[in-house]
């Protein structure tokens, strides 16, 4: 160890130099690595990411798509069960799918499923996987 300091010590412009270029050659390879990773959890082959890649092939987005989520809250007094309120969110569907072409979507207005609906019936979701094109396009409805 005594001849390891008294190297160190000895060359320090060396040294310092060998460390510069360490810490420059870790942060051009960080780049590369941190491309290879993923987000992604599922296990190839397992039943989950079959399904995942099926769904994918089938529709061209939601099997390992990020979902989108618009939530309209609608006026005190107002449910999704009120006159004319079905036909307004069908609307807002229709406007969005222009901003998203491509993408599937499923809300109270296309289905009247109220499983999109609060229990209050004023908090209305709605469920886009964008694709890819869609997700580009993407801007204010």
């Amino acid at each position: 160890m005594t001849t390891l300091t008294r190297f160190v010590l000895a060359h320090k412009r060396l040294v310092a130099l060998l460390w510069t270029v360490v810490a420059l050659v870790g942060l051009v390879g960080s780049g590369r690595a941190a491309e290879a990773l993923e987000t992604s959890f599922s296990m190839p082959g397992s039943e989950a990411f079959a399904t995942n890649e099926e769904i994918e092939r089938l529709f061209g987005s939601g099997g390992t798509t990020p979902t989108l989520v618009a939530v309209v809250r609608l006026p005190e007094g107002t449910t999704v069960s009120s006159t004319g309120v079905r036909g307004e969110l069908r609307e807002l569907e229709r406007r969005l799918a222009e901003r998203l072409p491509g993408a599937r979507t499923a809300s109270y207005g296309s289905t009247g499923d109220r499983a999109f609906a609060s229990d209050d019936g004023r908090t209305h979701l709605r469920r886009r996987p964008p694709t890819d094109r869609g997700r580009r396009r993407a801007g204010r409805v």
